[in-house]
């Protein structure tokens, strides 16, 4: 995963203690912080329901298909 993609995750966190592949809010979740719309929007077929119970790779191929749409712009960071 390019370094990029660690730096977004790293901004992600709300708690500042790294990158965190299974945070949970009541509106974000996973390292890239999606918005739970987001993730249920374009994870793949046989992900997990919610991105906090996905893998790191699981989370970077859904962070990829977003970015392919949007841009940068998906992310607050």
């Amino acid at each position: 995963m390019p370094a990029v993609w660690f730096a977004i995750a790293a901004c992600e966190q709300p708690t500042g203690y790294g990158t965190q592949w299974t945070a949970y809010s009541s509106g974000y979740e996973g390292a890239f912080g999606f918005a739970h719309s987001s993730w249920r929007g374009f994870k793949l077929p046989g992900y997990p329901s919610s991105a906090n119970q996905a893998s790191a790779w699981q989370q970077y191929q859904v962070a990829l298909a977003i970015y392919h749409r949007y841009g940068f712009s998906g992310w607050g960071c």
